[in-house]
Order: C-alpha cells, then sequence, then structure tokens
C-alpha cells in the first residue's frame, strides 16, 4: 500500500572533488625567465593566479642564452589533477596532450566502461513512495483494504553514506495497520481496533521490513548490489526478463535481489523475484575478449566487444489453473472460477517449469566523450538468440481432470538486433538522452521479455474473457505463449528517454507486432527532486491486439497499468499521497486492476550529507 512504501529517487553521479598538488620544479635549476621586454611580473600585493582546475601549464620555454634575465624565477606551477588520478595509470599527463582514439577524452584504457546497456533512466512504474535519504520518520494514513477501513502507521528509517568509495543506503520500515471500519452494515465496528495479522502471518512478510539496500550505481565499475520492494527489473538488454515488477497485486511484499559485478574484462548479473519464495530466478554472464590485447588501451570498440550468455526461469510456473470444483469459498460458483490458495489468495494452479536461454554479442560502435564539456555520446549495437522451453498439455483440455495432465515438450526461440544511443550534455543541470531501438523476429511460440512488467499476474491469468471452465484453467501464459502456432512474427521495440538532473524525467515507449497481441506501451513524467518535491506518474498498457489498440488507453483487450506517486517535504513534515492500480481478486476469483489511492502524512529528521543513489550530495 501507499501508506507503507518506500521507494528510490533517481540521482546522478557523484562529481569527483579535486585536490591541489605542487607540480616538481625542474631538476638541478630553476627555469629560466623569458626577456624583460616580453614578462611583466606581477605586483608583490597579488599571489600568482593559479591555472584553472584540470588545466596543467607546461613550462616556459628556453630562451636565447645570449639574453640576460631580467626578471626572477617564476614559482612552480600549480596543478588540479582529479581525486582518484593517483589510482589511475598516466595520470598527471596534460590536459592539452593529442586525444587518444574514441574522442576528445581519450577513452583510454585506464577509464573504465560504462555498462550502457542497463536501459532505464525513469522507475517506470515502481510502486512506493519516492524515497528518502539520511531521514528517520513515522507516516501515518488511511488504508483500504477489501471491505474495511484501516489506519496504516509505518515507521522507518533510511541511512546513506559512501562505502568503500561508494554510495550504500539501506531503508527499513515497518508497516502496521490497525482496523477502524467495515462497509459491511453487519460488521461495522465488530472489529475496531483488530491488528491486521494478514500483512505478517507469513514467513517472507517479516522481511517486508528490508524495504531497500542499495550498493554501488548501474553505471559504475566493480559491483552493485541491489535487494528492493518497489523496483522493476531488467536482466541485461531484456531478452528474457524485462522490467519484472513482482509486487503489483495487493498486499504484496517480494524483496527482489539484482547484483551485478562489472570490469573491463567481464560482467555478470543474477536477479532473484523473492528472496522468501523465488519464482523467477535468472543470470547473465559475458567476457570482453580483446580487452586482453594491447592494441586496446587505444581502441574503445575491443575494450567494448562482447560475448555472453543469459539465462532465466520461472520455477514455479503454472501449467493448468485448478478450478473451485468444491465451491472451497461458498458463493455458489464452481467451475467458472480459480481456486484460490486458502494462504496466499491467489490463484492455485498445477505447476510445471519455463526456462530460457541465449546468447549474445555487441560492441560500442561511438564512444565520444570530451572532458572539458561534460559532452559523452555513446552508441552500442547488440544481437541476441534465445530460446523458451517448457511443456503443454498434451490432453482435452475440456476434460478437467482434477490431476495433473499431461504434457509435451515444446521449445521455440527469437532473434533481436538492438541499438542504443547514449547522449549525456554534462553541466548543472545534467542533460540525459536515451533512445533504444530494436528489431525483432521469432518463432511464433516464442515472445520477448516473456518474463515482463506483468508477468507476476499473467503467469496465471494471461488474458481475461469467457467464463468457459476450459477457457479459466487453460488461460496461463505458459499455454498462451507455447500453443501458438503459424508464421514467424517480425517486430520490435522504440524507447525513448530524457532526464534533467533532479528535476525532471520524461519518457515513452512501444513494442509491437505484425501478428499476436503482445503490444505494449508506456508514458512516464517523473520528478525525482526538486525543492523537496518528488513525483511519478507512469501509465502502461499491455497485451493489446494491435498497434491502433495501443491508443485505446483503459480500452478492452489488455491490462491498463497505473501508478502515480508524489511526496512533499518541508523540514520535518511531509505529505505523501499515491494512486495506483494493483491488482486484487474480484468476487469471481479474478485478477483485476483495481483503483487504490492513499494519502500519508509524515514527520521526520533529516540528518547528515543527503547522498542519492549515484552519490550525488
Amino acid at each position: 500500500m501507499g501508506v507503507h512504501r518506500f521507494g528510490r529517487a533517481s540521482a546522478a553521479r557523484l562529481l569527483a572533488a579535486l585536490v591541489c598538488v605542487p607540480a616538481v620544479a625542474r631538476a638541478q635549476e630553476p627555469p629560466a625567465s623569458p626577456p624583460a621586454e616580453a614578462v611583466t611580473p606581477p605586483p608583490p600585493a597579488e599571489p600568482p593566479a593559479s591555472p584553472p582546475a584540470e588545466a596543467v601549464t607546461p613550462p616556459p620555454p628556453s630562451p636565447d642564452p645570449a639574453t640576460p634575465p631580467s626578471s626572477p624565477p617564476r614559482p612552480p606551477e600549480i596543478v588540479w589533477p582529479p581525486l582518484d588520478a593517483p589510482a589511475r595509470a598516466g595520470a598527471g599527463k596534460p590536459a592539452d596532450a593529442a586525444p587518444k582514439a574514441g574522442g576528445a577524452s581519450g577513452n583510454s584504457m585506464d577509464e573504465p566502461v560504462e555498462n550502457a546497456l542497463k536501459p532505464d533512466v525513469a522507475t517506470l512504474g515502481a510502486p512506493g513512495t519516492p524515497g528518502w535519504r539520511n531521514r528517520v520518520a513515522v507516516q501515518a494514513g488511511l488504508d483500504l483494504v477489501g471491505e474495511s477501513l484501516y489506519v496504516g502507521i509505518t515507521p522507518g528509517a533510511n541511512f546513506s553514506y559512501r562505502v568503500l568509495d561508494r554510495p550504500l543506503s539501506v531503508t527499513l520500515a515497518a508497516p502496521l495497520r490497525i482496523r477502524i471500519l467495515d462497509a459491511r452494515a453487519e460488521d461495522r465496528v465488530g472489529d475496531l481496533g483488530r491488528f491486521h495479522r494478514e500483512d505478517w502471518d507469513e514467513p517472507g512478510d517479516w522481511i517486508q521490513i528490508l524495504q531497500n539496500v542499495t550498493w554501488g550505481g548501474e553505471e559504475d565499475d566493480f559491483f552493485l548490489l541491489d535487494l528492493d520492494q518497489y523496483e522493476t527489473e531488467t536482466l541485461h538488454q531484456g531478452a528474457l526478463v524485462r522490467r519484472y515488477a513482482p509486487n503489483l497485486t495487493l498486499a504484496s511484499h517480494r524483496v527482489a535481489l539484482d547484483t551485478m559485478g562489472y570490469s573491463r574484462w567481464a560482467a555478470g548479473e543474477v536477479y532473484v523475484d523473492s528472496l522468501a519464495e523465488p519464482h523467477v530466478v535468472g543470470g547473465h554472464a559475458q567476457v570482453h575478449p580483446l580487452s586482453f590485447f594491447r592494441q586496446a588501451r587505444k581502441d574503445y570498440r575491443m575494450r567494448t566487444f562482447w560475448l555472453g550468455a543469459s539465462i532465466a526461469s520461472d520455477v514455479d510456473a503454472p501449467l493448468r489453473n485448478r478450478l473451485d470444483a468444491d465451491d472451497a469459498d461458498d458463493d455458489g460458483r464452481r467451475l467458472s472460477e480459480v481456486l484460490l490458495d486458502p494462504v496466499t489468495h491467489r490463484p492455485s494452479y498445477h505447476p510445471t517449469s519455463v526456462i530460457g536461454w541465449g546468447v549474445d554479442t555487441g560492441i560500442r560502435v561511438i564512444h565520444e566523450k570530451d572532458r572539458k564539456t561534460g559532452v559523452d555520446v555513446a552508441w552500442d549495437t547488440y544481437a541476441d538468440y534465445s530460446f523458451l522451453a517448457s511443456g503443454v498439455p498434451d490432453d482435452d483440455p475440456t476434460l478437467l481432470a482434477r490431476g495433473a495432465p499431461p504434457t509435451r515438450g515444446v521449445m521455440s526461440g527469437g532473434f533481436t538486433w538492438g541499438n542504443l544511443l547514449r547522449v549525456d550534455l554534462g553541466g548543472r543541470p545534467r542533460h540525459v538522452l536515451r533512445a533504444r531501438l530494436e528489431y525483432r523476429n521469432h518463432d511464433p511460440d516464442y515472445l520477448p521479455g516473456y518474463f515482463g512488467l506483468l508477468y507476476d499476474i499473467e503467469r496465471s491469468q494471461y488474458r481475461t474473457g469467457s467464463a468457459d471452465p476450459a477457457a479459466v484453467a487453460n488461460r496461463t501464459k505458459l499455454q498462451e505463449v507455447f500453443g501458438r502456432g503459424g508464421s514467424r512474427p517480425n517486430g520490435g521495440l522504440i524507447e525513448l528517454t530524457y532526464l534533467l538532473g533532479r528535476w525532471l524525467v520524461v519518457g515513452m515507449g512501444f513494442e509491437f507486432n505484425d501478428r499476436t497481441p503482445d503490444n505494449h506501451m508506456f508514458a512516464t513524467p517523473e520528478v525525482p527532486d526538486m525543492f523537496g518535491w518528488q513525483l511519478a506518474l507512469t501509465y502502461h498498457r499491455r497485451n493489446a491486439d494491435g498497434a491502433a489498440s495501443l491508443w485505446r488507453w483503459f480500452g478492452d483487450g489488455g491490462y491498463d497499468v497505473v501508478v502515480a506517486r508524489t511526496r512533499y517535504e518541508i523540514s520535518v513534515f511531509a505529505v505523501a499521497i499515491e494512486a495506483m492500480t494493483p491488482f486484487g481478486i474480484d468476487p469471481d476469483n479474478t485478477l483485476v486492476p483495481k483503483w487504490e489511492v492513499d494519502l500519508a502524512l509524515e514527520l521526520g529528521w533529516t540528518f547528515g550529507k543527503l547522498l542519492g543513489k549515484g552519490g550525488e550530495r
């Protein structure tokens, strides 16, 4: 619920501080002075001016030996190297040295290669109130759960510091709800003051106290550790797992793990959608084989060329839904609705597994960077071929036997060619533009980004519609995708996002193909942090029948997801409002989006140096 969600705000990377280091004077003798008529000594009352930051002034040329000096020797020059210069080979070289291949910056082997394939600069629908930095607070508000109205009280704290020169952020919070009113006349105040135990009745619920732990950044070389409840996650470039959100159902508190190591020679990533009860797990590994050659020091293309492999799986995928044949919920409906699990209140099903794997390669085609202006332009291109494998029921789907159905194996594959353009104009505020374009061609029973945004809903209910028992039992995503036939679809993806410092993020994206009802779009404006105000609004349209249907917002034939959240902080007080469409169970035991609006008042104390996710003060 919005009352007790503490997400993370976007932030730029920490700007390196500069230190002053005196240059070493020439050995054995002081530098000679230029001729008297060419030099005007500085006034004695004013110290000599230092050259600007990051500029290294070469020693003056030696004068004609026949010309005697007429002014005193000049003092040693002052240079301003970056803070991390001693750790880099070649530090202290003149800034006006001839640039190396790869741009005005040199882009040498001494500089880490950015992991530009992490696609999102926006949160894109992550539920949860925009987050804190170094703050202890209590939120209180009203929460509607089913037919009952609750008072929600959430104490929490965030601690954000730098550890081993990388930003570390930890957020802890414990949502507590107390019932005050019931909409049903026969039980209006019968449970007044009752604690909502359902939030804490499973072992996995207790891990929800750990709202977020982040160490490092997605574009750091070295390492990223990310534990989070309210993030959408993409594995590598998204051929298998793309913006999966495991907490888009009511009363869901999964804490996901995404950890990544990245260096000049290799990279790896691991994703788990729930530490307590994992369903979707995956990983990616890649090597940069040409970076081991000496020539790679001057050629960024050799350093950025990679060969990689990915794997992802739903280890407990719904094969066929179980029907409420015995009317367990006592509502008079039997074979027209899905049986609900009595513990999780989610659809019950016969389980199997879906596994995906693939290989990919890519290279940075262009990387131009100018340190003086801060302009950084990179174009990456990549190709991926991935497979999906599972089993589909091999019986008469209308018989609906109570036991697990027999299956036959199915394997399919698809090709993706993608391009990512990143333009960083630097300066203050920072301007970042990202554009992604992909072409896709795949088997009819393959789906790019199979573990997508709404997979937690789609795995048991890919599309709604007919109440026929066979349709209700067999509407799982596994059967919908792996049961297709026909010719190979052609499709693609177009995305464009723009970031303006801490003030604004806007974006829009489309996924489409020419045969199947798997057309998606998103649109988002965000305000990461503007004078204490934060805002995030994202609209997703999923599973539209065609490209034209993408523009029929809140129309039939697809799922629409809205996440809107805002927070305004004034000193020790803050107000948070969240409106979203999480999925809940309707009277037919069908998962449907439900509007939910939460208002919370916050009292807290901010302390220490405020460091954003990227280490920005």
